[in-house]
Formats: structure tokens, C-alpha cells, sequence
């Protein structure tokens, strides 16, 4: 049996051809060739990888991920046919999925990788061993290749549609909230609502060196301020301390929680994350189960998702209630924001924008400053801009924090963006002010594009199938 790549379908997948093989040999299996050649297969994959523009930047630790782990399952159910016993890839392709989702991968690169690495365990072998392979070794790879692809592409596929509705939440929450306070308590009800396992779910934001809790839903519900612990004690004090998500089992018996209500209620799996901008931590939020003592991959990036976007919201804030303290603050805070900022002024004109903003209009910071607002808007909508922000000036007492939406924003070039942006009017010397917020949302339409091409699909299958 001759292997040859076929790397048309961008699956790599294999043909098998008969041919005498005239190079005299001694039998090599191929889960032996597997777990002898595991470093040079990884080293040739992480190569190829390069190629996809999400693994451009990454380490090689990063790229490779769960290949290791399951390499070596894949070279166990290669051994079956001669064993006997049933391989189970476990977990890993459902991990290395969230982890691809995490780093922006699609479900077509996520595709293409596994091709990738089939075509590498195939010219490693063609040039270490032979152009021969047994058939039956080549379908159990074969098989379990497929297999870990199934099992990747639908975890990814199911979780970039939690990841989508969550956001959704997020968005929602926002728009409902008319202070800081509401905004958290919303996004905390959200969580509960996007995680069955969660029954509690906690903010603490930083106050000099104290962490306080300031929103609480779920079995810490009416607890809020009641709680603070310094910021490198306890739980919470870790993971504000080292920067990094933590998670805990058995909370409830943990000698480092300080919290009465995680042993009270007997919380068995917590996790917590920091809130963090610019490797400054502002806070952290927890969320616990008192049935589970894990919480899936998937749900753990669903809660650092959250708790990213609701640092950005959290800063927004801060940066209003700090325009007190002067011009110079505001500077200072709009430059340091998460996102793409920009102040405008009751006549539309830009007065301060940050970094991001240039780097996402693709314009210098002084063709920013003074520039009308609608400059920045697709000429299709220029017509109706004006009086939309005559209506939003004119309705600034009934203004929710962060109010905003979804719209286009015309770069410098002329290509237009895909943004949503959050709204907070405000006032300083008795001038009327409105501080923007604009979020790059290419990705979730693309994601929306993506459910909505699935869903016409799955109609015209269910059509086809009817007749």
C-alpha cells in the first residue's frame, strides 16, 4: 500500500494505491514510529502551522498545546487492531478546541491543522521508514484522526455559540444599567444564567490594598461590601497578586478561602479570575458550584470573557467618576483605557482620543482632534448622524451608562469597520461631553454570519429531507 497525501480536500486525507515495494525493509509499526518520531512529527507540524495567521505570533508551546497527549492516544488506537482494546482519545480534542477558540482560530483552521498534522506523520514516515504502510494501521489512524477532528469541530462550533450569546448578555446588561453598581450585578446574573454548574458568582474590585466586594449574586446575593480581605490574601488576594486565573476543588475545605459564605454553603469548585488592564489588576470575580467540583474549558473561557469585558466597562466608569480631578486625568485615563476611546463634544467635534483609536481609524492623533464626528461615519449613514446626535445631547438625563450599539466606523483608507460602541454622556465646566467607547466586532459578525449560514443549511437539509 503506497501513501500519498491528497492535500485538495485541505484534509490531507489518504489514498491508497497498490504497489509493489522493491526497497527491502524491516517491519517498522507505526504506533512505534508515533512514539519514537513524536518530536520530530510536533517540530514539522509547528512549522506548517506558521502558516495560519492565528498561529503567527504564538509560542511553540502555544501551538502545540494537547499534541503530545494526543499523539499518544492516537498511537494507541493505531495499536488496537493487534491489542484489542478500545482507545479513548478522552477530552483532549474538546480541550484543544476551547483552547483554538480562546486564540481566535475558525472552524476552518481548525480543520486545516488536523490535515496539517495527518500530512506530517505521513512525509515523516514516507522519509524515515518507506513509502509502505499496513492498511490496518493506516485506517486506525485514519480513524482516530477523524474522530479527534469530530470531536474538536463540534465542541468549537458549540462553544463560539455560548461564547456569541454571552456576549449578547454582556451587551444587554450594559444597555440596562444606569450605574456601575447594576451594570456588575446584571453581568453576574448573566454568568449564573450561561453556566448551570454556577451558583455563586462575586466581584471584588481593588481599593488601595483591600479587594471589597462589590456585586454578589447567588448564594453571596445581599452580601455586597460586607466582605474585604487585603489584596494578597486569601483566594481572591492570590489571584489578584500573581495575575493569574486560579482554580480551586474543594473550596469550602481550602485553608486559604476567607470568605464565610464559601464554607458555609459548602462550595466544592471555585474559580477565580483576575480583572486586569495593562498588567495592573483592578479587581477579580469568582464564580462557585456547590454540586460540581470542576468547571468545564469551555466554561472557564465563558467567565474570562465576562470578566474581560466587564474590566472594560469597570475602567469606563472609574474614568467618569475621575473627571473631577481634572483635565489632565481624563488625558491620562483615556490613554490608558482598554479600548479604542474617544470624547466628543456637544457640536460633534473629536477633543480626545487614545492610541487604539488611531490604530483603529488608521489616522495620526492630530487629524483626530477636532474633527467632525461624521468623518468617522460611512457616507450612507452621514445624513442621519447629525440629528441622531441632537437627539442623544438633548436626552442626556435619561441616559443609561455605556448606552450604545452596533454600527460601521469609516477608517482613514475608507474601508469601513464593524463596532459597537458603549456611550457615556457626562459634563465638565458646564459643557456637554459624551465618551465613546468603540469595540472592533468583526469577529462576532463574523460569528453571526457564520450561525446564520448554518442555520439556512440545516433548514435546506430538513427540506430535503421532508421530500
Amino acid at each position: 500500500v503506497e501513501v500519498a497525501p491528497d492535500q485538495g480536500t485541505g484534509l490531507g486525507i489518504a489514498r491508497h494505491v497498490a504497489k509493489k515495494n522493491d526497497r527491502p525493509m524491516t517491519r517498522v509499526r507505526l504506533s512505534e514510529f508515533l512514539r519514537d518520531h513524536q518530536d520530530d512529527i510536533i517540530a514539522d507540524w509547528t512549522q506548517r502551522m506558521r502558516a495560519l495567521s492565528p498561529a503567527r505570533d504564538l509560542s511553540d508551546a502555544a501551538i502545540i498545546d494537547h499534541l503530545p497527549q494526543l499523539l499518544s492516544r492516537i498511537a494507541d488506537a493505531v495499536d488496537s487492531h493487534e491489542t484489542g482494546k478500545v482507545v479513548s482519545l478522552g477530552n483532549l480534542p474538546e480541550g484543544h478546541a476551547i483552547d483554538r477558540l480562546e486564540r481566535g482560530f475558525d472552524l476552518d483552521q481548525i480543520v486545516t491543522e488536523y490535515g496539517l498534522l495527518r500530512l506530517s506523520v505521513l512525509d515523516r514516515w514516507e522519509g524515515h521508514v518507506s513509502t509502505t504502510l499496513d492498511l490496518h494501521e493506516l485506517r486506525n489512524l485514519d480513524t482516530a484522526l477523524d474522530e479527534s477532528l469530530r470531536q474538536a469541530t463540534v465542541r468549537h462550533a458549540k462553544g463560539r455559540e455560548r461564547l456569541l450569546k454571552a456576549l449578547d448578555r454582556i451587551s444587554v446588561a450594559a444597555l440596562g444599567s444606569s450605574d456601575l453598581d447594576t451594570f456588575l450585578e446584571h453581568l453576574l446574573r448573566a454568568t449564573l444564567q450561561s453556566m448551570d454548574a454556577v451558583d455563586t458568582a462575586v466581584v471584588l474590585l481593588r481599593e488601595d490594598d483591600m479587594l471589597r466586594v462589590r456585586a454578589a449574586v447567588g448564594l453571596e446575593e445581599g452580601q455586597r461590601h460586607e466582605l474585604s480581605i487585603r489584596a494578597r490574601e486569601g483566594i481572591a488576594g492570590q489571584v489578584a497578586a500573581d495575575g493569574r486565573p486560579l482554580f480551586v476543588r474543594h473550596a469550602a475545605e481550602d485553608p486559604r478561602a476567607k470568605s464565610p459564605f464559601i464554607r458555609a454553603k459548602g462550595i466544592r469548585a471555585l474559580y477565580t479570575v483576575p480583572m486586569a488592564h495593562d498588567g495592573e489588576v483592578i479587581g477579580v470575580a469568582h464564580i462557585g458550584s456547590t454540586t460540581a467540583f470542576e468547571f468545564s474549558d469551555e466554561d472557564q473561557l465563558l467567565f474570562r470573557t465576562m470578566a474581560s469585558r466587564a474590566t472594560a466597562v469597570i475602567l469606563q466608569s472609574q474614568l467618569l467618576a475621575g473627571l473631577r480631578h481634572g483635565e489632565e486625568t481624563l488625558r491620562l485615563a483615556v490613554e490608558a483605557a482598554p479600548t479604542a476611546m474617544l470624547i466628543v463634544d456637544h457640536r460633534g467635534r473629536v477633543t480626545s482620543v487614545n492610541g487604539l483609536t488611531e490604530r483603529l481609524l488608521g489616522y495620526e492623533r492630530q487629524e483626530l482632534l477636532g474633527r467632525s464626528v461624521e468623518d468617522l461615519v460611512p457616507m450612507r449613514f452621514r445624513a442621519k448622524h447629525p440629528q441622531y446626535r441632537d437627539n442623544f445631547f438633548a436626552n442626556l438625563s435619561r441616559r443609561p451608562m455605556g448606552a450604545g450599539r452596533d454600527l460601521f466606523a469609516m477608517r482613514k483608507d475608507g474601508a469601513e469597520v464593524p463596532v459597537e460602541i458603549g456611550l457615556s454622556p457626562f459634563e465638565s465646566g458646564g459643557a456637554s461631553y459624551v465618551l465613546a467607547a468603540v469595540t472592533d466586532i468583526t469577529e462576532r459578525k463574523h460569528m453571526e454570519e457564520e450561525r446564520a449560514q448554518l442555520l439556512v443549511r440545516e433548514q435546506v437539509a430538513r427540506q430535503e429531507i421532508e421530500r
